[in-house]
């Protein structure tokens, strides 16, 4: 490369500014050969040791940029709406608890039983909780008790969302006004097929049924101290308390129930009643880890029979009792034999989740239990009408087979309703190990 052209490719780099005067007169820069492929490193050492000390200065400034690790600059999140930052900071199901709180305390502390405007003035005097006063002061009135305002009804949902195994392991929900809701479920999967040109397409035939959630009816009856409510304030962990009694009661009662029930006319029907004769089996009478492992392979690959297509969400339910055995066993040398149920939290590689709702007593030896592996996302939970809240003073509850009076032991029993239904959209989207006796 002669001087000049040198010269015109450093202008193009902005890099010569004219000739330059070093310690003996102008020295003009020699590159190596084939400069397009050398690096900027490669560049600087053929450039420099020529150069006069003004134009290392030029040239090091003007590679600096080109050394620097580059920057990104954060994007920051969409804002969220006032409503939908307020309903997340708050802590889930709280201000329903003061909700119900303030109902009672209308009757117990300002001697008006029913007024919403009392229990607004003790939400607002005694809990500090503004919004909860001005739901109330807005609120309705129905034969079930005080409508629950949507925005503590969905701190209701998220509690529940923690708190109930099915819903925390990812069923799907969906909110409804009305009492009967129909789904379409997929009874058998469609196919492809390749031809060839000029060929017919072999028709495919999905086949398609119908589901029908119909709304059932779920109470729960929560007595709480008197003296808790006359006496309640703000921050002293009696909304806690309330809303632990009374949605953690929900959430037990759900779990039982979409796992196992039966499904007469007052209940929905659960997974286990769900699931096709098919999709069931019972485990090895012979209890080792080769048997072990092959029945959970077994539930793997029942499930979803039909389907044509791999679970969406993949999850197990299990035990303690079971969940026990598996990080217990070892194999023939000692080493741990599902090693993943513990490091990983999965079984097969798919999640698992652990639930008391499920027996370890079942049988005539009530030494039985059950394993269910399944696709969750084809659960659906639909939530139908109104939440509801009530409380007396006089009603009669049922405290494990004895009858206790509300008024003779000053208590307050609050009632909760709830109305829903759980539905399965496929019979093989689960299958289930019986008589499992992991002990």
């Amino acid at each position: 490369m002669r001087d000049t052209e040198l010269q015109e490719a450093l202008k193009a780099q902005r890099l010569y500014r004219g000739p330059i005067s070093g310690a003996d007169g102008v020295v003009p820069p020699v590159l190596p050969a084939k400069p397009d492929v050398l690096t900027l490193d490669q560049v600087r050492e053929a450039i420099l040791p020529g150069l006069g000390p003004e134009i290392k200065r030029i040239v090091a400034e003007e590679l600096k940029p080109l050394r620097e690790p580059v920057r990104t600059l954060a994007v920051p999140a969409a804002p969220k709406s006032p409503r939908t930052q307020a309903i997340e900071d708050r802590e889930h199901g709280v201000d329903f608890a003061r909700f119900a709180m303030s109902i009672a305390g209308a009757k117990l502390v300002y001697n008006a039983p029913g007024d919403l405007r009392a229990a607004a003035r003790y939400a607002e005097e005694r809990l500090h909780a503004p919004d909860v006063a001005r739901a109330l002061s807005a609120g309705i009135l129905a034969d079930g008790g005080a409508l629950i305002p949507e925005d503590f009804r969905l701190e209701v949902i998220e509690f529940l969302r923690d708190e109930a195994v099915v819903r925390r392991a990812g069923a799907s929900v969906i909110g409804s006004e009305s009492d009967v809701v129909t789904y379409p479920k997929q009874t058998s999967g469609a196919s492809a097929s390749y031809t060839g040109e000029l060929q017919n397409i072999v028709p495919s035939q999905l086949g398609t049924g119908q589901l029908k959630a119909t709304k059932k009816k779920l109470t729960v009856l929560t007595p709480v101290s008197n003296d808790l409510i006359r006496h309640a304030r703000a921050g002293g962990g009696a909304e806690q308390m309330v809303r632990n009694d009374l949605l953690g009661a929900i959430a037990q009662k759900e779990d039982i129930t979409f796992i196992r029930a039966l499904g007469d006319q007052n209940q929905p029907k659960g997974i286990l009643n769900w699931v096709a004769a098919g999709g069931k089996f019972n485990a090895n009478a012979t209890i080792t880890v080769a048997n072990v492992r092959a029945d959970l392979v077994k539930a793997w690959r029942l499930q979803g029979q039909g389907m044509k297509r791999a679970p969406r969400r993949g999850i197990w339910f299990v035990t303690r009792r079971t969940l026990g055995f598996l990080i217990a066993a070892v194999d023939a040398n000692s080493n741990p034999a599902f090693r993943e149920v513990a490091e990983q939290r999965t079984i097969l590689g798919f999640p698992y989740f652990i639930t008391d709702q499920i027996p370890d007593n079942l049988g005539g030896g009530t030494d039985e239990s059950e394993v269910y592996f399944g696709d969750i996302a084809e659960g659906v939970i639909t939530e139908m009408g109104d939440l509801a809240v009530d409380v007396s003073g006089e009603a009669a509850y049922d405290d494990s087979g004895t009858l206790r009076a509300a008024f003779s032991r000053d208590e307050t029993v609050i009632r909760m309703i709830v109305g829903h239904d759980f539905t399965l959209r496929y019979d093989r989207a689960f299958s289930v190990i019986q008589v499992v006796k992991w002990i």
